[in-house]
Order: structure tokens, then C-alpha cells, then sequence
């Protein structure tokens, strides 16, 4: 998931901004999930992390935050030209965020959010690998929410970039796959979770059952790039506030990976892509902090 490193500045019992600097996550999207590990596919295909300075104010349920980010391929999700580099030797690259927090009653609650950055990760021309220089940058949008109805949890985010990845087109006339056009690159999710049991000493409650569905759109219809959909289903036991074990299934149709995602790797062009494709796991495992 990549380390973080990075000095925050603020005390908000005193005064509602702070600041942080050096390599964060940068503020986009909710990029959240239900599911006891498995993270969203809005996570895998817009949550950054990056060099910048970050900015923010919280007060009254209201969260802005605004991060100054080097530009360059980077780690996740933020790459601008340097130069026709990927080089993250300059800041030329920003991201935006707002969310407000509202009560609904006793125990229920409301968030919405809403994110910009100037350059996401999908701007690569063909062929496409994780840190190809971008000849001209792609800005990304998120609207998100989390609704909270007692021991109900509801979250939802939509992330679009707003124009074409060029990499999403093979830009060869003699290959077949170059019937697909290139399209805007985008990923949501939906998803639910329910505690139920005794309470724990921080509130929690000791069980609770998920079900989240996301995907992601990286390429035209039918192409064998064109999307990769995920289905969890979860269950975690609290055996303390800081030990739980937890059980998921899950289903995914496609497979669309960063690298070499329509093409390029192969000698006749061809994608190791493939809309087709199915995986499904079981997995069982523990999640503990000391």
C-alpha cells in the first residue's frame, strides 16, 4: 500500500487548520470500503499518494483540504509532464477536496464529498506502463458519500477522469484492436455493512456482515481492456478493539491491469487484458494492532 512519511502542523482544540508535508495520501475521493480487507476498486484506481504540502480546515462538520503535489509519475494515481519526463522534480500538479458531516439524529449521521486533482494517473499514451512520461496531463473528478443509520452503513463514490486516456486506443491501423477508441477512464462504488452483537468499550459492535460491488472502466465497449468489475462479501468477529478475524468471498469479472493494459508487451501488440476473464477467492484471515 506504499509508506507514508510526512510532518503534520496543528492543534484543533485551538485553531481549525492544519498542515503536512512530505509523502501523504493526497486529498481525492472517499476511496473507502465495507469489506474487512479488501479494498474498493475506486481505491485501486484513483486513491494517490504522493510528495506535496497539504493544507486544511475543519470546523462544524465541514473538512477542506487542498495539496500542492509534485508532478512526474509518482506513486500512486498523480503523474503531470515534467518536461516530457516522469520526473517528480516539480510542483505542477494539485488536488482539492471538500466533505460535510451532518446529523440526521440520536445515532445517524450523513457525508458528502466532492474531489478534484489537475493530473491523474491516465494519461499514458499506448503503449501504457505504470510510470510512462505524459505529454499532457488528465484531471480527475470524485463525488462521494457515507450514511451511517445506527449499526447500518451505506458508502458510494463515482471518479471520472475528464478527458480520454490516450493509452486506452492501440494507435496502429493494422491491428485489429485499434477498432476501440480511447475513452475516459472511470471507477465506482456501492456498498453496505451491518453490525450487529454485543458492543465493544469503543462502540464497535463485535460482528458485522458486507457486501460491496465496484468497478472500473478503462476502455471502449468490448474491447478486452474495457472494464474489470468487483464483488466482496464479507464477515469480521471482534475479539478485541484491536484483534478481529474476518472471512470474504470474492468475485471479479475482468482483468484490466495498469501495465500494458491494451497492449504493447507482446510482439503482435496484443493485450494480456481480457473482459472476460473470472477470479473468485475465499479468503480467511486476521487483522491485529499493537
Amino acid at each position: 500500500m506504499g509508506r507514508r512519511a510526512y510532518l503534520l502542523f496543528g492543534d484543533l482544540d485551538r485553531s481549525p487548520f492544519f498542515a503536512a508535508i512530505g509523502k501523504l495520501d493526497t486529498p481525492f475521493g472517499l476511496n473507502d470500503t465495507v469489506s474487512p480487507f479488501t479494498n474498493s476498486t475506486n481505491w485501486h484506481a484513483f486513491s494517490g499518494l504522493a510528495y506535496g504540502a497539504e493544507f486544511g480546515y475543519i470546523r462544524d462538520g465541514l473538512m477542506l483540504r487542498a495539496m500542492a503535489i509534485q508532478g512526474g509519475a509518482q506513486f500512486r494515481a498523480h503523474n503531470t509532464p515534467v518536461n516530457d519526463t516522469n520526473v517528480p522534480s516539480r510542483v505542477n500538479n494539485f488536488a482539492v477536496d471538500a466533505r460535510y458531516t451532518m446529523p440526521f439524529g440520536e445515532n445517524s449521521q450523513g457525508m458528502f464529498g466532492a474531489s478534484y486533482t489537475h493530473g491523474s494517473a491516465y494519461c499514458q499514451a499506448y503503449p501504457v506502463f505504470h510510470f510512462n512520461p505524459c505529454t499532457e496531463n488528465n484531471p480527475a473528478y470524485s463525488v462521494y458519500s457515507r450514511l451511517n443509520f445506527g449499526d447500518i452503513e451505506f458508502l458510494g463514490e463515482f471518479a471520472s477522469t475528464t478527458e480520454e486516456w490516450p493509452g486506452s486506443a492501440v494507435p496502429d491501423p493494422t491491428n485489429p484492436l485499434s477498432v476501440y477508441e480511447a475513452q475516459r477512464t472511470s471507477a465506482f462504488t456501492v456498498g453496505g455493512r451491518y453490525g450487529f452483537g454485543e458492543y465493544l468499550p469503543n462502540g464497535r459492535r463485535i460482528s458485522a456482515v458486507s457486501a460491496e460491488f465496484s468497478n472500473f472502466i478503462a476502455g471502449d465497449d468490448g474491447a478486452p481492456w474495457e472494464r474489470q468489475n468487483q464483488l466482496v462479501l464479507g464477515y469480521a468477529r471482534y475479539l478485541g478493539e484491536n484483534l478481529n478475524l474476518f472471512g470474504e468471498y470474492i468475485h471479479v469479472d475482468g482483468f484490466a491491469p495498469l501495465n500494458f493494459v491494451s497492449g504493447g508487451n507482446f510482439p503482435d501488440g496484443s493485450t494480456w487484458s481480457d473482459r472476460d476473464a473470472t477470479t473468485d477467492v475465499f479468503m480467511l484471515g486476521a487483522q491485529a494492532a499493537f
